[in-house]
């Protein structure tokens, strides 16, 4: 005794396989993409020298203010200059 207005409600929501693999790899390559993204965000705050004075005042802060750096220059990602660099025990 079938009813004949039933449907098969999982077929009919059943994404196709194609359709699923489709997802997937744009799933995929937007969570690369995001990784680039992030990379070249990180590379270039490396290279700033807004990266340099949070890494020294970072250190200044770890070391209780033992450690002080006066006028730093460059970057993480290149040579540091400073004039002065001293640690007070």
């Amino acid at each position: 005794m079938e009813d004949s207005g039933a449907t098969d409600t999982s077929r009919e929501h059943a994404m196709p396989a194609r359709s699923r693999q489709a997802r997937w790899w744009l799933g995929l390559l937007g969570f690369v993409g995001i990784l680039v993204i992030a990379v070249i965000a990180l590379w270039a705050w490396l290279g700033s020298d807004a990266g340099l004075r949070y890494i020294l005042a970072d250190l200044t802060r770890r070391t209780e203010g033992h450690l002080t750096v006066r006028d730093a220059r460059g970057s993480l990602l290149s040579a540091i200059h400073a004039d002065e660099l001293t640690y007070d025990d």
